[in-house]
């Protein structure tokens, strides 16, 4: 009887346990749908009391697009977006005009996740960790050259591909390259995952026109002596107009990072276009959002066209331009991604035809903490003719191919 009485008052501080808790979860989801500041934002039902909303569309890889859809939804038309869209509890997504420079270009506090891209720097120097202005121009020029190796790797593989006329899986291989060369900025030491083979220009590959008029613009430039180097030069690709103007465009289609840039509230508030935000409330600016936004850039804003770049009204626009984030926060490694996407695109461009296996197929991907690219099977032609033959590190007896 006794152990039984014991059983019973468990059973009962377990089960009133169990139900003080659900009223607390009860009663904090109501104070967060109804009475937040933020209540009449809109936005999706579980948006509105939790983080659950967010964290699903994160984990189906997805989460760019589900927001702008959450954006269009509740907009007042399908020209005209709503500027808020509530994703969080506490944290709304902003697509308004004036985000940028109320949100980006202030010193106003990052958002919580920032904190998980941290990681310890203190036994390598490198150009992130030096402090003096000149070793760190040193040590960035030293880069140059590892840049490039890395480079010859990601072309040998494709001339390897291309030689046996096999599929070749070129989401996999732009990956490999931007890892290496990232781990050579940061760590000076690529990652090594163009020597084994194993383990960025999205909607250019996709317009064939526009592959068209840059092969047609590098054949003028080497009339004139210019990217003839075995791999097209930073300095020659930048005075290529119609690839920068692609490859920005590509940028505004395609942004490397997915997710937000959050800021958060001081505790005077902030205020963007008629609506006030208090403290401690969560931004957040997407340039998914912002970049395929018609109010910014009209109404084919979601179509790829590089001719937008050349329009005399770009620069007041090209302020929400924004596929490195802007202010303070930037990313610091832009500089060596914009000189990979230059290179590499002029070179393949110069040198290769691209074919998918499947034509047609839909380029795939997923929105992660930035795009990751999947399934891409193409064939490789060369073009051109090959003049010599070098062994390339961890890929054998690979024909270099120059013009």
């Amino acid at each position: 009887m006794i152990q039984y009485a014991q059983d019973l008052s468990w059973g009962s501080i377990l089960t009133h346990l169990g139900l003080f808790l659900a009223a607390t979860l009860f009663l904090v989801s109501v104070r967060q749908r109804y009475l937040s500041p933020i209540s009449h934002i809109p936005g999706p039902f579980l948006a509105s009391f939790s983080r659950l909303w967010h964290l699903c569309q994160i984990w189906s890889g997805k989460q760019n697009l589900r927001l702008i859809e959450q954006h269009d939804r509740h907009g007042e038309s399908s020209h005209i977006r709503s500027h808020f869209v509530r994703m969080a509890h506490n944290e709304v997504s902003v697509s308004h005009p004036g985000a940028v420079k109320a949100l980006l270009l202030t010193t106003l506090p990052k958002g919580q996740w920032y904190a998980i891209v941290a990681f310890p720097d203190y036994m390598f120097y490198t150009p992130f960790s030096l402090l003096d202005s000149k070793d760190k121009n040193e040590c960035s020029n030293r880069s140059r050259p590892a840049m490039d190796a890395s480079m010859r790797k990601l072309f040998g593989w494709m001339n390897k591909f291309a030689s046996e006329q096999r599929p070749m899986n070129l989401d996999e291989f732009f990956t490999f390259v931007a890892f290496d060369i990232t781990g050579e900025a940061v760590f000076s030491k690529p990652f090594g995952f163009l020597d084994k083979g194993e383990d960025v220009n999205h909607s250019i590959a996709m317009n064939l026109a526009a592959v068209a008029r840059i092969a047609d613009e590098i054949a003028e430039a080497q009339k004139q002596g210019r990217c003839q180097d075995g791999i097209v030069s930073y300095e020659d690709a930048t005075q290529l107009l119609y690839l920068q103007a692609a490859i920005k465009e590509g940028l505004r289609m395609f942004a490397p990072i997915t997710m937000g840039l959050p800021r958060v509230a001081p505790k005077r508030g902030v205020t963007i276009g008629d609506t006030f935000f208090p403290e401690g409330v969560t931004l957040n600016v997407s340039p998914s959002i912002i970049h395929t936004s018609k109010e910014i850039w009209g109404p084919d804003a979601r179509e790829f066209n590089p001719e937008r770049w050349s329009a005399t009204d770009i620069a007041s626009r090209e302020k929400c331009f924004i596929p490195w984030g802007v202010g303070y926060a930037a990313c610091p490694g832009q500089h060596i991604a914009r000189m990979q996407l230059s290179k590499i695109t002029a070179t393949i461009v110069r040198d290769y035809e691209v074919r998918q296996v499947v034509p047609g197929a839909e380029w795939k991907w997923l929105a992660w903490f930035t795009a990751v690219p999947h399934s891409w099977p193409v064939y490789i032609t060369k073009r051109g003719r090959p003049v010599r033959h070098a062994r390339i590190c961890g890929c054998p007896s690979l024909s270099m191919w120059v013009p």
